[in-house]
């Protein structure tokens, strides 16, 4: 079928916009209200962290949504992405912690190693070098996903070596990164509760 490649196009696209200095920060700034809404509705208090989950191109949009959630709500924010493609935004100077969980037959996820001159390790003063050296950016691999469709990371049917779905290895991995940014954002999951929006492209 051709639907995952198309869906993966889009997703491609969507980066693209998103990571644009000229169009990026008005795709942020209007996903960044409507977080802002959705959590009013919640009945969010202020101050807690709040969580961005994103896959595929959610990493970066979530990154772009990052500095305007940061000023509006005054609260710690982090980002947590799954196969996220990210260019090195400057929403990283605004998150107390990026998590990027990835597979390793993930090609579409490396696509963005390549392409995001940011990204690369001679850039040591972009936004995403900076978040690295501080030790508010972790790369993790997390299995042998890959990135959408059958042996991706939602794939109930699909198992690691150790017989372990990769559906439950991905939640697990997702869950250890949320207890980690409380921590980075000064608190628990035992005596904060986040504020968590969740972005999917994916």
């Amino acid at each position: 079928s051709a639907a995952p490649s198309l869906v993966n196009l889009r997703n491609l696209f969507q980066v693209m916009v998103a990571a644009d200095h000229r169009y990026g920060p008005v795709y942020g700034f209007g996903l960044a209200q409507t977080v802002v809404r959705h959590l009013a509705r919640a009945g969010y208090d202020a101050g807690l962290p709040v969580i961005l989950l994103g896959s595929s191109g959610g990493g970066q949009i979530s990154l772009a949504a990052a500095p305007y959630l940061a000023a509006a709500l005054d609260a710690p924010i982090g980002v947590v992405t799954v196969g996220g493609v990210m260019a090195s935004d400057r929403g990283l100077d605004h998150v107390v912690r990026l998590t990027s969980l990835a597979g390793a037959k993930d090609g579409v996820h490396r696509f963005g190693r390549r392409v995001f001159p940011g990204r690369w390790p001679v850039m040591a003063e972009s936004s995403w070098n900076r978040a690295r050296a501080e030790g508010r950016l972790v790369e993790r691999e997390i299995g042998p996903m890959g990135h959408a469709g059958k042996g991706s990371y939602l794939d109930p049917d699909a198992v690691t070596a150790a017989g372990v779905p990769f559906l439950r290895v991905t939640v697990a991995a997702v869950a250890r990164a949320v207890g980690e940014t409380l921590a980075a954002g000064g608190q628990s999951p035992s005596n904060g509760r986040p504020a968590t929006a969740a972005r999917s492209t994916g």
